[in-house]
């Protein structure tokens, strides 16, 4: 039970200070000891209010948010990990309003937007390009992130012993998030974006969302991720525990 200490303290305080004077009292005979310290110890209608209020406290409940946003991180564990909910319906929850604080603490963002169109300004008849998520940092640098769902198909990484390379698979998935990079290095697409959207993305990091952790766990996997200087991947579990281990620490 949570002990409410205030009242116990003010009854022991009343007995610290009668036992200081111990010695003094008892000089004056037993009767008048016991008179003069009766009158500090607690009546059973005092000690009868103390255990009903230790058994009925409860600690109040913190204002800080951060109890609010556990449940939340909670549930989209819940989301990502049903075999239904594919990459649009992961963006989409992560998108929301109440769900964005998840990605912005993953990658230190201020600010989300969620599948901007991106025209291609020029004449070759490009497919228009959709990021799933762009976000916003405060030094006004944006990184362009990308989902794949949570369970891979293949091994992440295939070939012999010092020959590792990242799976098929995940080739084609940096092939795809490698076209933002041709996109918003060419300066006509950067001002039309800027324009139409009000923020500027300049050499923008691109981020992978793929897969858990236990299917990127190995050395050489973080020895071909280096190989990408503009490229980062995350897991899914990274999603989770990055937010957990912040509010924890606030």
């Amino acid at each position: 039970k949570y002990r409410n200490y205030e009242g116990t303290e003010a009854v022991m305080t009343k007995i610290d200070e009668k036992t200081a004077l111990l010695d003094e009292e008892e000089k004056l005979g037993g009767d008048k000891f016991k008179q003069h310290f009766q009158c500090y110890l607690p009546t059973l209608t005092d000690l009868d209010a103390l255990w009903k209020q230790d058994a009925f406290y409860s600690l109040p409940i913190p204002h800080d948010g951060k109890y609010s946003k556990l449940p939340i991180i909670n549930r989209f564990l819940e989301f990502f990990s049903n075999k239904d909910n594919k990459e649009p319906n992961i963006t989409s929850f992560l998108a929301e309003k109440s769900n964005a604080f998840i990605l912005l603490m993953t990658f230190a963002g201020i600010e989300l937007k969620a599948q901007l169109i991106c025209k291609w300004q020029d004449d070759s008849g490009k497919e228009d390009l959709k990021p799933d998520l762009f976000i916003v940092k405060s030094n006004k640098t944006v990184d362009i992130v990308e989902f794949k769902l949570p369970r891979l198909n293949h091994k992440a990484v295939v070939g012999k012993e010092n020959r590792e390379t990242f799976s098929a698979e995940i080739h084609s998935y940096i092939a795809q998030v490698s076209k933002y990079t041709e996109y918003f290095d060419d300066s006509v697409n950067r001002k039309w974006f800027e324009n139409e959207y009000g923020f500027n993305v300049y050499k923008p990091k691109k981020i992978l969302v793929l897969g858990r952790r236990t299917d990127l766990k190995s050395d050489e996997w973080q020895e071909i991720k280096a190989r990408y200087s503009d490229l980062d991947i995350y897991t899914y579990d990274d999603l989770v525990d990055i937010p957990v281990s912040m509010l924890y620490l606030v």
